[in-house]
């Protein structure tokens, strides 16, 4: 027999027998009560697959496809999500669309100097090295060409390993 038929018919059944045998029906649906209690954990696995079931379903109806139901539970979980819309997955690159300060505003500041650390940078450039560099007009980059010259770098090394800034 199944769990889940295990269940429906285990606690009818005790509170049944034991309602009869007994006479003390509030007596029997405590008991009855304390066995389905005690099987719930049992019953726990496919609680929560049948709820994530569900949840894949109403998920499929807003066209959303979901490769592991357990990464439901995660989504139940999150407060904010963020998706790669910038082509890093699909092509390998990143695109550099605003530049804002801690205030969220735009800043040209802000573009400067994280130009001025990408273009100066000696080591690997990753892709947001890149995205900077392709985002900045080349009258900037003459700019930058003419004001300064690299003396030095020195990495700052963090224990997730060698950072620059």
């Amino acid at each position: 027999m199944a769990d889940d038929q295990l269940y429906v018919v285990m606690v009818p059944a005790v509170f049944l027998i034991n309602g009869i045998s007994k006479g003390n029906w509030l007596e029997a649906f405590l008991f009855a009560l304390a066995v389905a209690v005690g099987l719930t954990p049992e019953m726990l696995p496919m609680i929560v697959t049948v709820n994530l079931s569900k949840g894949a379903i109403a998920m499929s109806h807003k066209k959303v496809i979901v490769k592991r139901l357990n990464s439901i539970q995660n989504f139940g979980a999150m407060d904010v999500l963020c998706t790669d819309k910038t082509g890093t997955i699909t092509e390998g690159r990143i695109v550099l669309e605003k530049h804002l300060d801690v205030s969220g505003h735009e800043n040209d500041e802000i573009l400067y100097q994280a130009y001025l650390n990408s273009y100066y940078q000696t080591g690997l450039k990753n892709l947001m090295d890149v995205a900077v560099l392709d985002h900045v007009q080349l009258e900037r980059r003459a700019m930058v060409d003419d004001r300064y010259h690299k003396i030095d770098e020195i990495p700052l090394i963090s224990a997730a390993g060698a950072c620059r800034w």
